[in-house]
């Protein structure tokens, strides 16, 4: 029988594979900043957004709106981690990669609350099929032999890190971590 032509790629992803890798010459450094954002301020943060908004909404509608400027409207890209999206959630022990790419727009002239809600409806409304063909997209380029790709850039990218167990561990019996770093390397 005919081989069956690979599933296409979501249009996020076929913009990534389809842009030309940097090139080894243009090695560019990137910076790195630490944010604190004691309790205080935080509570004070999401008292004056909807009561359902969490945290990294609340502080990546923040940024959005600080790193966007007076554009009226910008995407962001998302970075999702799929695991409890599908209906037969993955557990969060497994192992391997199950981040989802996907861009959110808001009007960010409408004030940090909006994009706060429009972040989270974005989040809330990636359907199911969207992750299986983005996996089964990427599991046919793999099958294939293609090449890799970047998928950071110089887009603005919110990457919710909160389902990762980090704050879980102890050095100190009893005591969790007060700061996690996390970094995301070859971008």
């Amino acid at each position: 029988s005919p081989a069956a032509s690979p599933p296409p790629a979501p249009p996020l992803l076929a913009a990534k594979s389809a842009a030309a890798p940097p090139s080894a010459d243009a090695a560019v450094t990137m910076s790195s900043a630490t944010f604190h954002f004691p309790a205080d301020a935080m509570r004070a943060l999401l008292s004056s957004l909807e009561p359902e908004t969490t945290p990294f909404a609340a502080l990546a509608a923040l940024f959005w709106l600080r790193v966007a400027g007076a554009e009226e409207e910008r995407e962001l890209t998302l970075a999702l981690d799929f695991r409890k999206k599908m209906h037969a959630p993955l557990p969060t022990g497994y192992y391997g990669s199950a981040v989802h790419f996907t861009r959110a727009r808001a009007d960010l002239a409408s004030g940090l609350a909006a994009v706060a809600a429009a972040r989270d409806r974005r989040v809330a409304s990636v359907p199911e099929e969207e992750l299986w063909a983005a996996v089964e997209w990427l599991h046919a380029r793999q099958a294939e032999g293609g090449e890799p790709f970047q998928m950071y850039g110089p887009e603005f990218t919110c990457m919710g890190l909160d389902h990762v167990p980090m704050y879980g561990a102890e050095f100190v019996a009893g005591v969790p971590p007060a700061r996690v770093a996390c970094r995301v390397g070859g971008a």
